[in-house]
């Protein structure tokens, strides 16, 4: 299948840094916010991160927690913590309050690299047992005070004071040691961290690259940060395994888009959610065909906006199935799947679809997609810190996503549905579970259900039914301006609807698929129709110009 696949197997992502290096020197590998790195300079850089996160504590197995945007150091913190055995965790950028104290606490770094901007967000009761030291990036907005977490506090720049000595270690990584944490939306409880080992990784980085056509030397563009796996896989590893070049921009710019991909030549692009629908929304221009494009890596592609990408812009579509405990699952080449499907099982899965008591249902039938590996650790190794939400999902020796799905007659698999108790907002999965949380922190909140509504952009809006505390005024303006002080922008409700009580089943639980059947009726307040919308910069007009994600 490809060269990742004899030598990238086993290997760990040292092996790939040191030996890219030999063979693609001067080549760039990667360009973050203009910024270029050759494969040469990546190796000294990371040797020399690597080096200075051991001296600051971090061993093998350890975490180093990143609450950074998109900026070459990123990249280098990666790749260093892949040669020192240590475990990334690269954190959702939006998150505060409690949604980061969980976050933090749950993966307990020994090194927090923070952007200094957001120093303030770290509560002062926080408790880090193994935390020794914190390293503050420097970026163009205004620096924030944080608390006294009684650790040292370093600047990036004392990283690559040892720029240009070896990196040796007598206790290397292996290739099923974990190599990150990602935090995906919990929908019944706080978000879980995925564990996600070299093999997987780098396993899922040669795969995709290669299946969408990739080729030594091509370039990758996004505007995606890097606290996804995306960002990670797609734009970054998948080309520095194959002697290419991923380019990452801080922030998504959708009058920006097309200029920042002719700067660097790029080939493929990856964008996700209602950067799709933005980017498509652009007024037609000359080049749109004439661009040299190979591929666009995106999700949701409806099956009636993969072929007028596909004219207009000349390049194929890629789509699959994946999460982010397993990528990929299937594959769907543009030229051979049917339209609006994700494509056959790749060899290394096995795929089926289970009713609710784990018996297969047949085809045309909708299902639980259910997954399994035929080979070990190309998949996540577990939930961080929770063996019982590992064992819930590993039930009958098949991991059970939690979507729904069915298969036709010739295989391909078509994504139904979500079986999860979550929606989806700015390419985000949202939890309802922690903006009922966040919510229920008001005083004149009693009850709250949150739940997704479908959204102009083709992914959802959250919506949130409130009860009022006795005696109290639930104000909705006030719920929102709440919201944006205490949860990921991208989580904060457009609708909100005050109610005197919820449905509940017998049991206690509440009935939110009669939520859903209501939706938005009369009295319901919504922030667009206020004329606002939310995003990173916070409570802004409608119609002001979206030049960042958000």
């Amino acid at each position: 299948m490809g060269e990742w696949r004899r030598a990238g197997d086993r290997r760990t992502l040292g092996d790939v840094v040191v030996e890219s290096a030999e063979r693609w020197g001067d080549r760039l590998a990667y360009v973050v916010d203009d910024v270029g790195i050759t494969y040469a300079d990546s190796a000294v850089r990371s040797a020399a991160v690597a080096n200075a996160l051991r001296q600051l504590g971090v061993g093998r197995g350890d975490r180093v927690a990143l609450l950074v945007e998109n900026c070459v150091e990123l990249v280098d913190l990666f790749l260093a913590c892949g040669r020192l055995g240590a475990i990334e965790v690269a954190i959702n950028t939006a998150n505060r309050g409690e949604f980061l104290r969980h976050v933090l606490q749950n993966c307990d770094p020994t090194v927090l690299v923070i952007d200094d901007t957001y120093r303030d967000r770290l509560l002062p009761d926080l408790v880090l047992p193994n935390l020794r030291a914190i390293v503050v990036h420097p970026t163009a907005g205004p620096a924030t005070d944080g608390p006294d977490l009684g650790c040292e506090v370093h600047a990036t720049q004392a990283l690559y004071h040892g720029l240009g000595e070896p990196f040796t270690t007598d206790d290397p990584p292996d290739y099923r040691d974990p190599l990150m944490i990602v935090y995906t939306s919990g929908t019944t409880g706080p978000s879980k961290g995925v564990v996600a080992p070299h093999r997987y990784v780098i396993n899922a980085a040669g795969g995709s690259f290669l299946r969408r056509g990739g080729e030594e030397g091509d370039v990758v563009y996004s505007p995606l940060p890097l606290y996804h796996l995306n960002a990670h896989v797609i734009t970054i590893l998948g080309p520095y395994l194959h002697g290419g070049t991923g380019v990452l921009d801080r922030h998504f710019s959708v009058s920006r888009f097309w200029e920042r991909v002719d700067t660097y030549g790029a080939n493929h692009i990856a964008i996700l959610g209602a950067q799709l629908q933005l980017v498509w929304d652009l007024p037609p221009d000359p080049r749109d065909g004439q661009r040299g494009l190979k591929v666009l890596i995106g999700a949701p592609i409806t099956a009636e906006m993969a072929p007028q990408w596909q004219q207009r812009y000349g390049l194929k579509t890629s789509q699959g199935y994946a999460l982010t405990e397993a990528v990929p699952v299937t594959s769907a080449p543009a030229a051979e799947a049917p339209p609006g499907s994700s494509g056959r099982p790749l060899d290394e899965f096995e795929v089926r679809l289970f009713d609710d008591t784990d018996e297969d249902v047949p085809n045309g039938h909708v299902g639980e997609i259910c997954i399994r590996p035929r080979e070990p650790f190309i998949m996540f190794s577990g939930y961080w810190r929770d063996p019982q939400a590992t064992v819930d999902v590993w039930r009958n020796s098949w991991f059970h996503t939690g979507d729904l799905g069915r298969f036709d007659t010739d295989g391909y698999l078509y994504f139904v549905d979500r079986k999860k108790d979550y929606l989806r907002r700015g390419g985000e999965n949202v939890s309802s579970f922690e903006v009922e949380r966040a919510l229920s922190a008001h005083p004149d909140v009693s009850q709250v259900a949150a739940f997704g509504v479908p959204s102009e952009l083709g992914e959802e809006d959250c919506m949130v039914v409130v009860v009022p505390a006795s005696g109290r005024h639930a104000d909705p303006w006030n719920l929102v301006s709440f919201c944006i002080d205490n949860m990921p922008f991208y989580a904060v409700p457009r609708y909100i609807r005050i109610v005197d009580e919820l449905p509940h089943t017998p049991t206690g639980k509440v009935e939110k698929y009669r939520l859903r059947e209501q939706a938005v009726v009369t009295g319901t307040f919504d922030l667009h129709a206020e004329g606002y919308r939310v995003s990173r910069r916070g409570l802004v007009p409608l119609d002001a110009p979206r030049a960042s994600r958000g």
